[in-house]
């Protein structure tokens, strides 16, 4: 998303509140085919086989309840944190504070899906290097973006671990 192909300066000068269908079709076109044709498969597959679909109407509910997106917020997470890199370049200010990744020096998990096409795995783990925590653990979980929070592998796996690694560090 380079300034020279999307200028979201001028997006956000014609809306001050960035319409929630604009967010939502930009991440669902990342993997079209996935957010606009498996997902229904997925349902009619669970009505198939007569598998309650309470789950997949909580899923569809958490993806679809989008709100408009403020545009000083919109321009600062496009600008700052993916073209300029802000935040790995320690350049990022929250609250007029500079944030700098080395200076963070808690205990780290970092959680990521091997399937997320949302947050690449390769996004989240620089802060592996780039913090001065002695106490990193990266643990990788063959799901997508919503596989960390829902369905079967998160309750059955990732909530444990996530547990245990609080419990030890409590």
């Amino acid at each position: 998303m380079k300034a020279s192909v999307f200028d979201v300066d001028k997006v956000t000068d014609t809306f001050s509140l960035i319409p929630k269908e604009f967010v939502d079709l930009g991440l669902k076109m990342l993997n079209p085919v996935n957010n606009f044709v498996a997902t229904y498969t997925r349902l009619w597959k669970a009505i198939d086989e007569g598998v309650s679909i309470e789950a997949w109407k909580a899923l569809n509910k958490w993806v679809d309840d989008n709100i408009n997106f403020p545009g000083k917020a919109y321009r600062e997470w496009v600008k700052y944190l993916y073209q300029e890199n802000a935040l790995v370049k320690d350049e990022f200010i929250i609250n007029g504070r500079k944030v700098v990744l080395s200076n963070i020096d808690a205990a780290l998990l970092v959680l990521t899906g091997k399937t997320d096409h949302i947050v690449l795995p390769q996004q989240c783990t620089p802060i592996l290097e780039l913090s001065s925590s002695r106490d990193k653990t990266n643990l990788q979980y063959p799901v997508g973006h919503g596989g960390l929070v829902f369905g079967s592998r998160a309750r059955n796996e990732v909530y444990p671990t996530i547990a245990e690694w609080l419990a030890q560090r409590s």
